[in-house]
């Protein structure tokens, strides 16, 4: 190709990374995969060769010196076109009237783009984080600026979920939408398909907007705000959000889920006042409990004292009820995962309301204080006592009739990756299972360690406990009922996994069910005694 070194050149002039080598074209390509080998396998003194080892070298460098990358410039179509044409781009690209990087629909900064520093293996990537946390808005589309196979992934997950835990109609995977990015858009940049893909969205109705940067579209320096601010300046009646999430480049999962509560903060109206008798929750996720009401527990728990749910931020809501987040009178955080926290900050700080300390509640004694705290903060002591002792009532009748299976039994905990099992501990103690050692993973960040909270128990902890540890304390101790977080043992032994239940005591009890049933049967199946 003529001049093909004077257009690399340009190019990586205007996007200001160098260029590490040169390779030349060469018949011994050719030559070296007809054999099945490498240019450097077969020809390791060619000039090709040398050039391939230069890339080598440079990327050893790379890997033991983070600070060498660099960040890049993204180009817009028309300076792309400049390089086509043999033009030089002078200047800062992309340069305008608005901030550098700051989109002037909502006038904010996105995520940083940056080179990753993590040195940890990431499971899970920062888009997928921030596309499950615009679905939760259901009058909004969010667009996945990104490859096909991403989108389905993401839905497909999404679905599944939504499926396990009863629903059927209106789902949140189907609001996703993907500009399809292929290897084609590593030459000639995505941003025209994305720009498309919106323009045919506005053209269906669609008035509200998420738009999701994945790892492709960071890699090769689209400009997604630019795209958004063309197309706001034409239609102004248009709400638009950009999450520059870029894969795993910015983060994990947790990271593109906070960023994208963050940018739906941007729509809360500071002058809107609390309204008595409203409450908030925030980050509620698939929570246990399945079948044909799974969020009803939640909705009952507050039903019941006559209070109404006005928006349940980063779970099912609408633009408009994050809009008037203020009117919940209280505001509670459902969980008290690293997440939840960072979210529940960002809640304080954007949207100026306070959000209560502790989370949802979840057995019987964090049932009975929420209920004393509702109590008081809206004037309805009487109201919520009698419905706490019906509660009440419910869980110890129901907690008398498991424990005939229950009783006496001693059980090994592992707890590898969740902070909170107080729920846990409350009843199996209620069942009359006994606690014979909890086993906790390397993850945990702990405030108060829980041999401090639950030494009058005399339950011993190990940390760092692995899948080995656990195996070996079964063959030792020999419980009656393993219960982990993580992977099932494959030892003979009663086994079952916990996640937090749903809220209240409906979802513990619901447990419950399911550890008086388990003693019911044998440890080993019928059918494998004979295998």
């Amino acid at each position: 190709m003529e001049n093909e070194y004077d257009i690399v050149e340009r190019f990586a002039d205007a996007v200001g990374l160098p260029i590490v080598a040169r390779i030349p074209r060469s018949e011994l390509f050719a030559r070296a995969e007809s054999e099945g080998r490498t240019i450097a396998e077969l020809f390791p003194g060619s000039d090709a060769a040398k050039e391939f080892e230069k890339v080598a070298t440079h990327v050893l460098s790379i890997k033991k010196n983070r600070s060498e990358l660099r960040e890049s410039r993204p180009l817009n179509d028309e300076q792309m076109g400049m390089i086509a044409k043999g033009e030089r781009i002078t200047g800062e690209p992309g340069a305008d009237d608005t901030e550098k990087g700051t989109c002037r629909v909502c006038m904010r900064k996105p995520l940083v783009r940056k080179a990753t520093t993590e040195n940890r293996i990431l499971s899970s990537c920062a888009t997928a984080g921030a596309v499950y946390g615009c679905l939760s808005v259901s009058d909004a589309v969010t667009i996945l600026h990104g490859p096909r196979s991403c989108a389905h992934i993401m839905s497909a997950l999404k679905g599944i979920a939504e499926v396990k835990r009863g629903y059927g109609t209106d789902l949140q995977s189907v609001r996703i939408h993907s500009t399809e990015m292929d290897d084609t858009v590593s030459v000639f940049g995505g941003a025209g398909t994305l720009e498309q893909r919106i323009r045919d969205l506005i053209l269906e109705g669609r008035k509200n907007f998420f738009i999701v940067t994945s790892c492709v579209s960071g890699i090769i320096g689209d400009n997604a705000i630019d795209v958004v601010n063309a197309i706001s300046n034409e239609h102004p009646e248009i709400y638009f959000r950009v999450i520059e999430a870029d894969g795993n480049i910015t983060g994990d999962m947790g990271t593109g889920y906070v960023a994208s509560a963050d940018a739906m903060l941007d729509a809360v109206d500071g002058s809107v006042s609390p309204e008595d008798m409203t409450v908030n929750t925030i980050a509620e996720r698939y929570l246990f409990r399945r079948g044909r009401d799974p969020d009803g527990g939640t909705r009952a728990l507050f039903s019941a004292l006559g209070i109404r749910m006005n928006c349940r931020f980063m779970y099912e809501t609408t633009l408009e009820s994050i809009k008037n987040i203020r009117l919940g009178k209280m505001t509670f955080a459902a969980g008290d995962d690293a997440e939840s926290k960072r979210i529940s900050r960002l809640v304080e700080s954007k949207a100026g309301i306070s959000v209560e300390k502790g989370t949802l509640p979840v057995g019987l004694k964090g049932y009975k204080a929420f209920h004393k705290k509702m109590g008081e903060a809206f004037g309805i002591g009487d109201v919520a006592e009698e419905v706490c002792l019906r509660g009440e009532r419910r869980y110890l009748s129901e907690i008398g009739r498991l424990r005939k299976r229950t009783e006496g039994k001693r059980a090994i905990i592992e707890d590898r990756f969740t902070a909170d099992i107080d729920w846990l501990l409350e009843l199996l103690s209620d069942l009359g299972i006994e606690v014979i050692k909890i086993g906790m993973g390397p993850r945990h960040e702990w405030k108060e360690h829980p041999e401090s909270r639950y030494g009058e128990m005399g339950i011993p902890f190990a940390e760092n406990y692995s899948i080995g540890d656990l195996n070996s304390d079964i063959r030792e101790l020999e419980p009656d009922l393993v219960l982990t977080d993580s992977g099932l043992t494959s030892l003979d032994v009663r086994a079952t996994g916990y996640i937090r239940p749903d809220v209240g005591i409906e979802g513990v009890l619901e447990f419950g069910r399911r550890l008086a049933n388990l003693m019911s049967v044998p440890v080993i199946e019928g059918w494998r005694r004979y295998a």
